[in-house]
């Protein structure tokens, strides 16, 4: 288990709980999570909700991707983390940026419309046939684009009570 993992399990406990508590990091990956999260590098204090939002914001190398809860999971998801390892892209080929990741779900109304909207980012970057595909182990996988973007969603979630994402139950 990974430390970041470990803080935001404890979060999610405090919260169960009804403890108030504040997470202190300047992981962009922490924002995913409900609860207070404290960003020393800003000094900002975000409380982030369950559903979240996006917003887009100019950088010095262009647009910049910022956002909270459950959408910000998503265009992680989408988007990938070039930090972090992750890039979708590696594998479809195309250019997703900050601005198409905005694009492919702001407007959501909610959690089911949200996935909804990531579901069809991932077939429409990856098509609805069956795919071939190396994970980082070296290994050989074969399924949908709904197996890739089970393979995102495990690297971006942040886990909460030792649970994992499945992207497959969400679908279903």
């Amino acid at each position: 288990i990974e430390a970041d993992d470990a803080v935001s399990m404890r979060q999610h406990e405090l919260n169960k709980e009804g403890v108030d508590n504040i997470v202190i990091t300047v992981d962009k990956d922490a924002m995913q999570c409900e609860g207070k999260v404290f960003n020393p590098r800003n000094l900002r204090l975000t409380t982030v909700d369950k559903f979240g939002s996006l917003r887009l914001k100019n950088s010095d190398s262009g647009k910049k991707l910022v956002g909270t809860g459950l959408v910000w999971l998503l265009a992680q998801i989408i988007m990938g983390d070039k930090v972090d390892g992750y890039l979708p892209s590696d594998l479809h080929g195309k250019r997703v940026g900050p601005v198409a990741t905005y694009k492919y779900l702001s407007g959501a109304t909610g959690v089911n419309d949200a996935w909804k909207r990531a579901f069809n980012a991932y077939k429409d970057l990856f098509g609805d046939g069956e795919l071939t595909w190396t994970d980082h182990y070296g290994t050989v996988h074969t399924g949908n684009y709904l197996d890739v973007m089970q393979m995102y969603a495990t690297c971006a979630f942040m886990l909460r009570n030792g649970n994992h994402i499945d992207v497959h139950k969400i679908y279903a």
